[in-house]
């Protein structure tokens, strides 16, 4: 037990900031879902760490978090405006799976890549490809605290317009026009810093975790959006949680552990309801 405790007391802060990430993670996921754009947030968080190590090959500090985490925002955001949009013309619906899951798979063969030919980041793509949870100092902490309250105080506050885009977008650009259009990329631009904040701080494992499982698992359990809302994010803040202390209880990486704890809270609420 002292052991446990001894741990958990020095590894307060990227468990503290896992936790936080996945109460906006886990919505922005469950939003990407209801417009179809699941795959679109599994295909960025690659992009945002090949980004990364980008920088840290060229020569900034690993321990530069603003300058790294500006170059995954900048990759993210630049690759996600770029893509066809769902009702592209001339692009269907599988071609544009094809299309982001080939996005996937050349944001890890770049990190990977990248990885192999410098050892100077050899080690960070290690830590993140293991499932460690990146660390932070209090400084970033604090501002990652900062930055998850903007970032709910804003969807609370357009949240309106943040349930006219998850499941009528099309409604929401003809009613609303040039608004409709700045709405749909600040929500682009949202969705580049907070999978970015994933990728920088708790890895893009973690990430795609939390974007992808609680919107599958309760999705269907939800009785509006609202209620889908609150309730990811309080998945995610349980298989979070529980999947930490697991890991530090039984000396693993914690990630696995997470995602891992994901399902299986997740398999508990479909049970209960």
């Amino acid at each position: 037990m002292s052991d446990f405790l001894a741990v958990l007391a020095f590894s307060w802060i990227p468990f503290v900031g896992a936790a936080i990430y996945s109460v906006t993670a886990a919505p922005l996921g469950a939003v990407l879902s209801l417009r179809d754009e699941i795959l679109l947030g599994l295909a960025l968080p690659p992009v945002g760490a090949a980004a990364i190590v980008f920088a840290v090959m060229v020569g900034v500090s690993p321990e530069a978090s603003l300058p790294l985490y500006l170059s995954a925002v900048a990759a993210i955001l630049v690759v996600s405006l770029l893509l066809p949009g769902r009702g592209a013309q001339g692009t269907s619906g599988r071609r544009r799976a094809a299309l982001l899951a080939g996005v996937f798979c050349a944001g890890e063969a770049a990190t990977l890549l990248m990885g192999a030919a410098s050892p100077k980041v050899e080690a960070h793509v290690h830590d993140m490809l293991r499932g460690e949870v990146l660390a932070m100092s209090v400084p970033e902490l604090l501002g990652f605290v900062l930055l998850t309250m903007l970032a709910m105080g804003l969807a609370f506050r357009f949240r309106g317009v943040l349930f006219a885009l998850a499941l009528d977008e099309e409604g929401l650009l003809v009613r609303y026009g040039g608004r409709g259009r700045r709405a749909v990329l600040g929500f682009r631009v949202a969705g580049a810093l907070i999978i970015a904040s994933g990728v920088i701080w708790v890895g893009p494992l973690l990430t795609l975790g939390l974007l992808a499982v609680p919107a599958l698992m309760y999705e269907g359990r939800a009785k509006g959006l609202g209620s889908l809302f609150v309730g990811v994010a309080m998945l995610a803040l349980a298989g979070t949680v529980f999947g930490f202390l697991a890991s530090i209880a039984l000396d693993i990486p914690p990630v696995p552990m997470v995602v891992a704890c994901l399902f299986v809270c997740g398999a508990v609420v479909r049970l209960r309801r």
